[in-house]
């Protein structure tokens, strides 16, 4: 278990482009919602152009559960984490999976200058692409430790936990950003604790150890 411990980096995060899930969005983007059959092509060709500007990178490591009372969760003896919800979340757990991704800056660059020059359809594809790339990305993440963790007998949980949601304050990015080093993916953290690039996701998983032997 503790090889587990340090950081598992994967760089390229290798994706597909998650077309059905980016047109689903689009489906609810006022500046789409009327498009015309004929725009078809173009927007498209957008996704495309868009996906080729995502360069997706994820870091993850386990984390071992000290704590753990029902409403405070105490990781690796000193990261005390005040939260009902993400105590039931990991209330079976002696372990907690850790990760982040991001897309990189290029994508939230190109959205910041089709916005600027007022191409809101390009801009609305743009986004929507960047968005459903970091949730893949996320997921691709978690199902690339989870198959490394099996072959030790660990099973992952498919259920994603993250820091603004479920009353964990958001300002524990601050600790995730050090846990994982995200500076070696060129990430920053605003005062405010919004993790930058803009598309980039950061989750905790349940980790369940039962048929290995410790």
């Amino acid at each position: 278990m503790e090889k587990f411990f340090t950081i598992t980096a994967i760089d390229p995060l290798l994706l597909t482009l998650p077309e059905d899930a980016i047109l689903s969005r689009l489906g609810r983007n006022r500046y789409l919602s009327v498009m015309e059959q004929d725009l078809s092509i173009k927007l498209h060709l957008a996704m495309q152009k868009a996906f080729a500007l995502c360069h997706a990178r994820g870091r993850w490591k386990i984390l071992p559960v000290t704590a753990n009372n029902g409403n405070e969760v105490v990781l690796n003896d000193s990261w005390r984490i005040q939260s009902s919800k993400f105590a039931e979340f990991l209330c079976n757990s002696k372990y907690t999976f850790l990760g982040a991704v991001t897309i990189g800056n290029d994508l939230p660059q190109a959205v910041d200058s089709a916005q600027r020059t007022g191409n809101m359809f390009e801009a609305a594809i743009f986004d929507a692409v960047g968005s459903e790339c970091a949730d893949l990305a996320i997921g691709l993440l978690q199902k690339l430790a989870a198959a490394e963790l099996l072959r030790y007998g660990i099973v992952l949980g498919k259920q994603r936990f993250s820091a603004g949601y479920g009353n964990v304050e958001l300002f524990h990015q601050q600790e995730i950003f050090q846990q994982l080093q995200l500076h070696k993916l060129d990430m920053q953290l605003t005062q405010s604790y919004i993790m930058q690039p803009e598309k980039s996701v950061t989750a905790f998983a349940t980790v369940n150890t039962t048929n290995f032997m410790e």
